[in-house]
């Protein structure tokens, strides 16, 4: 039960590691910024998502 919040939480991590990655590589500009935070807003909500479906 626990461990399905926490995988989805690694995977919400990941893909906010990789969205940064690729906001850096584009330039650290206002979109990149926006596009980091949009990516971590987006993974704590599919961690909590998945923390209130168990």
């Amino acid at each position: 039960m626990e461990s399905t919040s926490v995988i989805w939480y690694i995977v919400g991590l990941l893909a906010s590691i990789i969205a940064a990655y690729y906001a850096l590589n584009a330039g650290a500009n206002l979109w990149g910024l926006l596009f980091i935070i949009t990516a971590f807003v987006l993974a704590l909500f599919i961690a909590r998502a998945a923390r209130s479906l168990n």
